[in-house]
Formats: structure tokens, C-alpha cells, sequence
């Protein structure tokens, strides 16, 4: 080392160096460096467990496989080179100013934490993003020196990172997974495939079982305290979303100065690592507006510190700069500098064909980049359902949406639990078939609408059906879980094949968040007691009550709209009727499902609404018919109501009748009746002069 570097110094005047070139490199206006001893110094740090103080060393002794899944960020964001435009949805942003925020130095960054809502279970976010209908909540803003992205081949004064978390990944926690039980139940899958919402291929089948459950070590997303190694390697199994804001230097920023930059009580803080709080408001929306309305580039890289994400990271790079001034930066006095956080390499080559600007490939967040006809549906590409059910791609009634309750265009009074007639039934079984827990059975009950005619229409409960995270958001929001009681109406009264409608389905969904309790009506799935392997099942140990579990929901406040099925093959002309009111469950419960169903979960994205009608408190049906004497399912009569004038008919007739009588008795007399008429003789009758005539 001293050889190396103390020859040509000041002090001992100009010296010839033999190792100029080999040593040491030079180069103008580039944090770029290098030389012979690169690779060894980072072996050594590699061992001695200090890499992760030098972005240079971060992918040292990892394969070539390795490096090629870990080294995809950062990348040059061009502003006029020709990128492709997306066919996904544009981005919803949705930031919410937060108080008593925590400030945590960390080794890279300055990184602000939300607190905990108010909501019970709630974990604490600066708001959330929709992504391609997923829905990510931002739970960290990361600020540091010396950007990592370069914007037309220029590396800028710094950085600020927006960092979203699919929703449900940050609930993984330690502990200990329930016993598996098993009962194959192959014919009951095949028996109940009627009344699901989606028919299981065999593809679909097979794949779930030869893959069995998850373990719940696979589920849960570790931090990766060191940079990954070829035999110590960590999978980090979190979805992200994060948006990348230029800092430039001019004025003071409003934000930052919010967050104690440069204020002199927190500068010992920032040295030291130490965690302090700002007990005033912070203004994300306010300060971020302007950078967040300009002009962005998405691609889908990987992480700019040390980290391997499995999903990788998807990135929406903005372009137009958040001004700081230089004070603010230098605060940011971290245990790695910000030209040692940054890979001192060029930044990562990138294909234009990679990069969307203004817009996302409808991929975008899906597991895989392309589809292929051989790869089953499932949750985690649903882009590619289209290719076998073209329906989920050209319907324009999809489910599921994202309600927004300023939006409703109807408020009425119908009570929905005044047209419910459920009841408990015992003994039902809870399968896993390879999508969902599902009970299928249709003595659960029904709810009675007023169809197009004007005659009641009967909705039987064929299928109850667990969803997490739920499905439908309500004003941007996400929960954690979404139960469907899915009812088909009836051709008929009778228990036999075919008396069920296929088409023309009613679902009703209800939410829940988590919190301190079990369900009780979750705890009939078995959750969190067992896990169930996919085409198994396990039998209930109550009656599943539907009214008295779901009844607070039933009497309150529900949003109506048409829309389709949410699984293949999407048929649309569903009725939907998701109720405000949110129940609560544990988090041992979500864990429990997600030993089953991992992120990205089983809930498909969130569908445009393609202008569609929402209603509240309002079944949207017909006027009924009212008869006084109903015949049949669809047919029925008053009775007639004649006027007064009628009652001269029945008179009529009557004395018609009369008349006919004493027409058809009356006996004309005639010359034998007038020679025996006692001896009278005609001269002497008294009367008629003539007889046998009229």
C-alpha cells in the first residue's frame, strides 16, 4: 500500500510511479474507481464481515447466477431517448401527511418511518399506491447523498426513495406454523367445482400439489443484514414498489426542514445513529407534489443497497428534481458516505425496450415478465389470464374495483339482512383447492331480490370462499381479508342438478383488518389451529352460522354494483354487494393462510370501473308486483274489481230465466179441453169467447 500510493506526493517532490495504471485509476469528474487490488481488499473485507461499508464490494463472491438476480439497480434515466409506452394503468399515488414520525439514520440513508394508525392492527404508512390494480403501502422515505439512478449520464447532489410494500408482506413476524392435517378429498373437489367461482384445471391441480404448501420461513421477507454470498445468501421475499425523486441543490426544502434537516439539535442524532422523533406534521403530499406530477420512467430492477429481492423491485424513476440546499445534504452525516453507498461502477446497462415512460406494461408487477401457455393461472401473473379467458382482458365489468365512496350515484334504505334467510348447517367441509379455503354447500340458505318482471328471484348460497388481502379497496384502501358468500339463482325449489342457474351469480363480501382477537367465523376454517394441503379437507366443529356471524354487516351500511366473477374464466353479470362494516381477526390467522397462500395472496388485481354505477344501501332491483293471487314463480293475477252497473246482470238473467220457465210450462187448451170442461157449455164459460187461441 505504501509503495503504492506514497510515490508523486507534495511532499516529496515528482516522482516517477511505475504503478500508475495498475495500481490506482484517475479519472475525471467519475466516483468510478479501481485497480489491481479490488478484488482482494474486498475478500478480505467479505471475510472480516465489513463489505457492506462500500457499495464496490457489495456483490464480491457471488456466482455468476447470483449476480445477475442481485445487480439489476441502478440504471441511466434518459429524457430523450425513445422508450416504449405501457398498455398497463397509470399509477395511483396517494401520500397522507403523517405526526410524530421517527427518523431512524441508518447506514445508507436517512430513512422516516410512519407511526402506528389509530385502527387497531393497523401498522403505520405514509399512505399507499396502486400499481396495476395491486395495492402497496409506502412505509419508509429514504434520503440520501450522492444519487444512485443517473438522469441523462449525470449522477445528481442526491436522492430521495418513496418505498412501497405490497400490502400483507409486512405482517410476517416470527412463529411457529400449525400441524398439517391431511384428508385427500379429490371427489369432494370435483363435487364442488359447480358452486366455485373458478373450475380448477387439472394443470392448475397438479402444479399445487406437486409444489404442497409453503412453509412459513418461505413466507416471511428478512432484511438482509450483510450482502449476500454464494453460501449465505438470503431470500428476501418482499414485493416493492419504489419511486425515485433527483435532489438538486437550490432551496432550502420545506420537507426535509420538516424532518429536522439542518436543524443543529438533530445533527448530533444523524452522527451518532441515534433515533429521534418529530412530534409536528409532516407534509409528504405537500412537499412531493411537484416532483410527483412530472414525468417518470418504470422498469423493474432490484435494490440500490445491499439486498437480492426474489421479486425484484419495480421502480418508478421521477425526473423532475426536488430542490435542497447544501446545508440539508451535509447533515446527512451517515456511517457509509454517500459516494460509498453508491456502486462505483457504471450504472447498470439497460435495454430501452425495458423501460415504460409515463406508463407500466400491464406485467408490471406480475411475477413474470412474459406469459406462457404452459404455466397454469394462478395469482401471480394475472395478466396472463386473457390468453385462455379473453374475457378478463375485454370485459369492461370486472371485479374487483376500488370504491370510491364520492362517487356513489345512488343512497336508498334497502335493509339487506330483512332479505336474508341463512341458516346454520353442521359437519360442512373446508377445502383447499389449490386457490382458496372454500365451503361448498347449498343448505347455507338465500336471499331474496325482486327481478325484471316484478317476481321474487331466489339466490341460494352455493359456496363461502376466503380472500387475503380482500379484493375490492374501499377509497384506496386495502384489508386484510375479504369472505365471499357466493349464491346462485334458482331455476327451481328441488335439491337436484340443474336447479341452479350458472350464469347471473350474487356475491356478497365482507371485510376484515387485523387485530388482537381470532374470528370466531374464521377460526370454523381453522384458522390458525391447521394448515390444509391443497385437494384436502377438513371437516368443521360447530354449525357455520352465517346470520348471527355476518349480522352487523347485514344491517348496516353495503355498496351495489355489477360486475363479474374474479377468478377464470370472469363472466360478468355478477351482482356484488360489499359491506362497509369491517370485522377483525389475528394476525396468526393471516399467518396461518399464508403458510397456504402466499403473497401475492389469491385476490386479483383491481379493474378500471369503465364508468359504472355505484349505489349504497340500494338492492338496484325492480319495483314488485302486487297480486292478490300469485300462481307460479312468474305468474299471478288480482281479482277482478267490477262496477255497480254489473249487479243489473245477474237480474237480467235471472228474470230472462223466468221467463223461460213459464214459457216452456204454460199449456194451451184445446176443442177436447173445452168438450170435458165439466159440462159447460160455450155460451155459458165465462171469459175468453173463443178458446184455443192466443
Amino acid at each position: 500500500m505504501l509503495e503504492c500510493y506514497a510515490g508523486g506526493t507534495q511532499k516529496r517532490g515528482p516522482r516517477a510511479n511505475p504503478y500508475l495504471g495498475t495500481c490506482r485509476a484517475i479519472e475525471e469528474n467519475s466516483i468510478k474507481v479501481g485497480g489491481s487490488f479490488h478484488n482482494d481488499t474486498c475478500l478480505m473485507a467479505l471475510k472480516n464481515g465489513t463489505s457492506k461499508r462500500s457499495a464496490v464490494c457489495w456483490e464480491t463472491g457471488l456466482s455468476a447466477v447470483e449476480r445477475e438476480q442481485c445487480e439489476k439497480s441502478p440504471v441511466d434515466i434518459s429524457s430523450t431517448e425513445a422508450y416504449p409506452i405501457g398498455d398497463g394503468f397509470q399509477p395511483v399515488i396517494n401520500l397522507t401527511d403523517a405526526r410524530d414520525v421517527l427518523v431512524v439514520p441508518g447506514n445508507y440513508s436517512l430513512d422516516v418511518t410512519a407511526p402506528d394508525h389509530a385502527i387497531t392492527g393497523e401498522l403505520g404508512d405514509f399512505g399507499t399506491l396502486m400499481v396495476n390494480g395491486r395495492g402497496f403501502k409506502v412505509r419508509k422515505i429514504s434520503i440520501k447523498a450522492v444519487s444512485s439512478h443517473t438522469w441523462d449520464g449525470m449522477r445528481m447532489p442526491g436522492e430521495l426513495q418513496i418505498e412501497g410494500v405490497m400490502y400483507g408482506d409486512e405482517y410476517a413476524g416470527n412463529w411457529t406454523p400449525p400441524p398439517v392435517v391431511v384428508k385427500n378429498v379429490s371427489t369432494h373437489l370435483n363435487a364442488s367445482n359447480s358452486s366455485n367461482q373458478s373450475n380448477l384445471s387439472n394443470t392448475t391441480v397438479a402444479a399445487h400439489a406437486a409444489a404442497g404448501h409453503r412453509q412459513l420461513s418461505d413466507v416471511m421477507a428478512p432484511t438482509m443484514t450483510a450482502p449476500p454470498s454464494a453460501s449465505n445468501m438470503t431470500v428476501d421475499r418482499y414485493h416493492r414498489v419504489i419511486l425515485s425523486i433527483p435532489l438538486k441543490l437550490g432551496a432550502e426544502s420545506q420537507l426535509l426542514r420538516e424532518l429536522g434537516l439542518p436543524f443543529e439539535a438533530y445533527k448530533a442524532a444523524i452522527r451518532q445513529g441515534s433515533v429521534y422523533t418529530i412530534e409536528n406534521v409532516v407534509h409528504v403530499q405537500e412537499g412531493l407534489g411537484q416532483p410527483l406530477a412530472g414525468p417518470f420512467v418504470f422498469y423493474s430492477g432490484g435494490m440500490t443497497t445491499p439486498g437480492c429481492p426474489e421479486w425484484g423491485v419495480r421502480w418508478l424513476v421521477h425526473q423532475t428534481p426536488l430542490e435542497v440546499s447544501l446545508a440539508q445534504l451535509n447533515f446527512l452525516a451517515l456511517k457509509v458516505s454517500g459516494v460509498d453507498s453508491s456502486r462505483l461502477v457504471d450504472v447498470i446497462p439497460m435495454p430501452s425496450l425495458y423501460k415504460y415512460r409515463q406508463s407500466l406494461p400491464n406485467t408490471g408487477v406480475d411475477h413474470h415478465a412474459t406469459c406462457s401457455p404452459s404455466r397454469p393461472w394462478d395469482y401471480a401473473d394475472p395478466s396472463c389470464w386473457p390468453q385462455f379467458f379473453p374475457k378478463c382482458d375485454a370485459g369492461m365489468r370486472q371485479s374487483p374495483i376500488n370504491i370510491v365512496t364520492s362517487a356513489v350515484t345512488t343512497v336508498g334504505k334497502d335493509n339487506f339482512l330483512a332479505a336474508t334467510s341463512w341458516k346454520p348447517v353442521s359437519n360442512l367441509q373446508v377445502l383447499n383447492n389449490g386457490n382458496t379455503l372454500q365451503i361448498a354447500n347449498q343448505q347455507l340458505g338465500y336471499v331474496t331480490l325482486i327481478g325484471p318482471d316484478g317476481f321474487p328471484e331466489y339466490y341460494s348460497i352455493t359456496s363461502i370462499e376466503l380472500h387475503m388481502p380482500s379484493e375490492h379497496f374501499i377509497d384506496g384502501r386495502q384489508f386484510a381479508a375479504e369472505l365471499h358468500v357466493v349464491h346462485r339463482r334458482q331455476k327451481y325449489v328441488a335439491q337436484l342438478e340443474g336447479a341452479l342457474e350458472e350464469a347471473y351469480p350474487l356475491v356478497t363480501a365482507f371485510l376484515f383488518d387485523i387485530g388482537t382477537e381470532d374470528s370466531m367465523l374464521l377460526k370454523q376454517f381453522h384458522l390458525p389451529d391447521m394448515v390444509t394441503n391443497v385437494l384436502n379437507f377438513q371437516e368443521t366443529k360447530r354449525p357455520v352460522d352465517l346470520m348471527r356471524s355476518l349480522g352487523p354487516a347485514l344491517d348496516g351500511d353495503y355498496y351495489r354494483y355489477n360486475g363479474s366473477l374474479t377468478t377464470p374464466s370472469c363472466t360478468e353479470a355478477s351482482k356484488w354487494f360489499v359491506f362497509s362494516k369491517v370485522f377483525s381477526m389475528s394476525r396468526k390467522q393471516w399467518s396461518t393462510f399464508k403458510v397456504m397462500f402466499p403473497n401475492p395472496g389469491n385476490n386479483r388485481p383491481v379493474q378500471p370501473t369503465h364508468g359504472r354505477l355505484i349505489a349504497k344501501n340500494s338492492f338496484e332491483d325492480s319495483e314488485p308486483l302486487i297480486l292478490d293471487n300469485y300462481l307460479g314463480r312468474h305468474f299471478g293475477r288480482n281479482r277482478l274489481h267490477p262496477s255497480t252497473a254489473w249487479i243489473l246482470v245477474p237480474i237480467i238473467a235471472a228474470l230472462s230465466l223466468l221467463s223461460c220457465v213459464v214459457a216452456s210450462i204454460f199449456v194451451r187448451e184445446g176443442r177436447k179441453t173445452q168438450e170435458q170442461a165439466g159440462g159447460l157449455a160455450k155460451e155459458t164459460t165465462i171469459g175468453r169467447g173463443t178458446y184455443n187461441k192466443m
